[in-house]
């Protein structure tokens, strides 16, 4: 199958550039663990001279630490109706959502991944993420 030109990937963010699982010390400290190959492959994205965006619906200081560490622009939290969400970054970028990917997990991403040019869901995705998406 061709893939569009996809000018801006727009990720969420647990269970995709984490691994899933969100960790809680006796203070209520939050902890995540992001895979740093998932990092460099951003660095490279974005060098190529295209956007990369983080969409997700929870909150986390530690999300804005890990996207400023890498240069994210836009990094959207707080966001479950991520479709409408998904069409604002594009548009602000001046990106339509044929040239965009989005990548997901779960199914508060179902919408979006079915409206973008380029869906994907990750391997351990939700069933109904993976029979919608264009790449699992």
């Amino acid at each position: 199958m061709p893939t569009p030109d996809i000018q801006l990937i727009i990720s969420d963010v647990d269970g995709v550039l984490t691994d899933g699982g969100v960790t809680f010390d006796n203070s209520g400290m939050e902890y995540k663990t992001f895979n740093i190959k998932d990092g460099l492959g951003i660095k490279m994205w974005q060098r190529s001279g295209r956007h990369f965006a983080v969409l997700t619906a929870r909150q986390s200081q530690i999300v804005e630490t890990r996207c400023g560490e890498l240069g994210i622009e836009i990094v959207k939290q707080g966001f479950t109706k991520k479709l409408q969400a998904a069409i604002d970054i594009a548009s602000h970028l001046g990106v339509s959502t044929e040239q965009t990917c989005f990548i997901g997990d779960d199914l508060t991403d179902l919408s979006t991944i079915a409206h973008v040019g380029f869906g994907v869901a990750v391997a351990d995705a939700v069933s109904e993420l993976r029979d919608t998406a264009d790449f699992v």
